[in-house]
């Protein structure tokens, strides 16, 4: 391939790299609508999207041996068109009709639909490495240097896409917006191939040169199924430990909406850097099934070394007692000390490991496909191998690691499977004394840093700032959830939520989330059925509580070990009040996605609140937008409120357009299709009475709000307040 064509395909696979990340985040979101946000709608969905990009790998990598040059440029153009007609269409049909039309129907049928949906861009998004990776190239040498140049920018682009459109386009345009740039990026695919097809058509492709053929003929150091079998562990531990970085990274960072796209955007920049690196010491590798190993191993290794160093670093150093201190915190940072920590913490843990990854895809192309006429579908087959064993690994790390082993464990079991690996090398690969002793010395260094890895409890401690403090902590696949000691003061406790502060104990100690609760409770005339989403301390549903008119209160919570960590501290310490909630019979616990339970619910209540959320929290959007405060009001009995955290001045005007009648006193939000008559006289519980709390000014600074049309609103599909971060109207 003479040097113009092979930088426009290069340009063109980089500008598809961008494409199908923006769509792989974006679908996902619309899917939290119809699924829910919850740990196994999460995993149904990216299983979803991995199964589409696995077959096209392969369908791909098996069309493409049997084309010309110029039917896989024409082929590329119709991918390229059928995934920007689905980009384009993804709006309407995931949202308008698999949400709204569909989705109070069973899960199978919602995942039917999102499958049928999802496979075709998906298999056309996957197919187009294999489908190109021979494009213009005469010799195997050519074809593997093209792909690495393929896959490098590709993934470059991928990191492009997950980091500068969510900064730059959603808080501008939403998530519709960011669709149609993405399919805008896939027309302009189609346009550049159709000029270079017009321009090629006379040019002979595909010829095999005699020099090649000797190249066919090497023997393989082991069977190409071993191969795709390594491939495809290879993929699980990479796909594993990036769930596990963004587990530990969102914890200590204490995360917003950007955390994800900053992680992905370094985890692809260094799968890229490591390809190019790769390609750079091509000549160099001599040995390249040896290398693949050595790779996987010190990938691992140095997962495990990050760990341990930032571990004893943060518990013995008072050189960064600030960032320590952070760590401890309830609050989350701002700025750009905040922005600069993002970056280097999330470098720290990730650069080097996925380095070696890009690496280990040159080394492992080098020692397993040799064959020039089957290159495209072993490639293909490599790449389903491998994004297939990853779809397994988001369910084992979720529903296994997570759930049973915690964040330290699952790392102790990618190193046992590291071990596995190196021993099937000793038994079946390694042929010389020297390999078998690099082999030995890489399972005793994993032995030992496996030995002086902190547990899971030592390791939370450190990494949320209280190693010289009492914690309590309780992990498992939906999130990590801690009660610090004495946070405060001696009296006062606070659990947190992925890191970030949620409120205090004891539940009076917490006048902010007591007055959530209390206040809408007071003010109904007769609040018989309630329902709260998002349980957090209970302090909200505690408070809701306290009316002996209510006869049922539904709590949904998405974090499956809040409820379990609340209640054995309660007992702990003997909390008459924590145990009294845990005892109530009038008290339903759900773990369940609030909004999507209500969705799929017949039952009317007199107060809907959801617990106070930040509104740069992930998927934050979804309970401060129009729509979700039109299903509450659907969801209303006559007379009935529904309550909201007044996060900020959009969320007030956005509740406002929904509900002609709504109050806020500047920290909550009251709303009903009704007039609220307002009794001054209702009486106030005992045991709230002794408070710092004007129980009745508090009910008289309620103001009526309108709404506004020259101002902006929150929508499902435009979370302005979710993504505004960085940029401010």
């Amino acid at each position: 391939m003479n040097k113009r064509l092979k930088i426009v395909i290069i340009v063109l696979f980089f500008i598809s790299g961008i494409s199908s990340i923006v769509y792989q985040v974006v679908w996902q979101r619309y899917l939290t609508f119809s699924f829910g946000s919850d740990t196994l709608s999460t995993t149904i969905i990216v299983s979803i999207f991995m199964l589409g990009l696995g077959l096209g790998s392969y369908l791909g990598g098996k069309i493409s041996d049997s084309l010309d040059d110029l039917k896989r440029l024409g082929l590329y153009v119709i991918i390229e068109i059928v995934i920007a007609v689905f980009g384009v269409l993804s709006s309407f049909f995931l949202y308008d009709i698999l949400y709204q039309k569909f989705s109070t129907e069973n899960l199978l049928l919602s995942i039917f639909l999102s499958f049928v949906f999802l496979l075709p861009p998906t298999v056309a998004m996957g197919s187009t490495l294999p489908l190109l990776s021979k494009l213009f190239e005469t010799s195997l040498r050519e074809i593997k240097t093209n792909t690495y140049y393929l896959y490098a920018f590709n993934t470059f682009g991928a990191a492009f896409g997950a980091f500068i459109p969510f900064f730059i386009i959603v808080p501008r345009l939403g998530f519709n917006g960011l669709i149609y740039f993405a399919a805008l990026l896939n027309l302009l695919c189609v346009l550049v191939t159709i000029l270079m097809y017009k321009s090629l058509k006379h040019i002979p492709h595909n010829r095999t040169s005699n020099s090649e053929k000797e190249e066919e003929l090497v023997v393989k150091e082991t069977t190409q199924l071993n191969w795709y079998l390594l491939f495809g562990v290879s993929g699980f531990i990479a796909l594993s430990l990036e769930m596990i970085w963004f587990r530990t990274l969102h914890i200590m960072l204490k995360g917003n909406s950007f955390t994800f796209p900053v992680l992905l955007s370094i985890y692809l920049v260094g799968i890229a850097i490591g390809s190019i690196i790769g390609l750079m010491y091509l000549k160099k590798i001599k040995n390249p099934t040896h290398l693949f190993f050595r790779l996987q191993g010190l990938i691992v290794l140095s997962t495990l070394l990050s760990y341990i160093v930032l571990f004893f670093v943060i518990k013995n150093s008072e050189l960064i007692e600030s960032f320590n201190d952070y760590l401890y915190r309830y609050e989350k940072g701002r700025g750009f000390r905040m922005n600069f920590l993002t970056f280097f913490l999330t470098s720290f843990f990730v650069a080097i490991p996925t380095i070696l990854m890009g690496v280990s895809f040159v080394s492992l192309q080098e020692a397993s496909n040799k064959s020039i006429v089957s290159f495209g579908k072993k490639l293909g087959t490599l790449l389903f191998f491998n994004i297939g064993f990853s779809s397994i690994s988001v369910i084992i790390t979720t529903f296994f690691l997570f759930q049973y082993l915690g964040t330290s464990q699952s790392l102790f079991f990618l190193s046992i499977l590291l071990i596995i690996l190196f021993i099937y090398k000793i038994l079946y690969i390694d042929t010389s004394y020297i390999h078998k002793t690099e082999s030995s010395l890489l399972i005793v260094t994993t032995l030992i840093c496996m030995a002086i890895f902190p547990d899971n409890q030592s390791m939370w401690k450190v990494f949320q700032g209280s190693h010289d403090k009492e914690i309590l902590v309780l992990e498992d696949k939906s999130s990590v959830s801690t009660i610090k000691l004495n946070f405060l003061d001696s009296k006062t406790d606070v659990i947190f939520l992925n890191g970030l502060g949620q409120s205090y104990f004891p539940f009076k100690q917490d006048l902010g989330h007591v007055q959530l609760g209390y206040l809408p409770v007071l003010i109904h005339p007769d609040p018989k059925k309630i329902a709260i989403i998002g349980f957090g301390s209970g302090g909200t549903l505690y408070a809701a509580s306290q009316s002996e008119k209510t006869d049922h209160i539904d709590c949904f919570e998405i974090s499956t070990n809040q409820y379990d960590l609340v209640s054995t501290y309660g007992k702990m310490i003997d909390d008459k009040d924590i145990n009294r909630l845990f005892n109530d019979d009038r008290i339903k616990l759900n773990i369940k996605d609030g909004r999507k339970a209500l969705l799929n619910s017949d039952e009317k209540y007199d107060i809907i609140e959801a617990d106070a959320l930040r509104a740069d929290s992930p998927y934050s959007g979804n309970i401060y937008s129009v729509e979700y405060f039109e299903l509450l009001k659907s969801k209303l009995s006559p007379g009935g409120f529904a309550v909201s955290w007044a996060a900020t001045e959009r969320v007030t005007n956005t509740f406002a357009k929904v509900f002609p009648y709504a109050y806020t006193n500047g920290f909550m939000l009251i709303g009903s299709t009704s007039k609220i008559e307002i009794d001054l006289n209702s009486p106030v519980k005992e045991e709230f009475k002794a408070l710092p709390i004007d129980w009745k000014k508090s009910v008289l600074d309620f103001k009526k709000v309108e709404y506004h049309s020259d101002q902006e609103v929150n929508n499902d599909l435009f979370p302005r307040d979710e993504f505004n971060y960085v940029y401010k109207n």
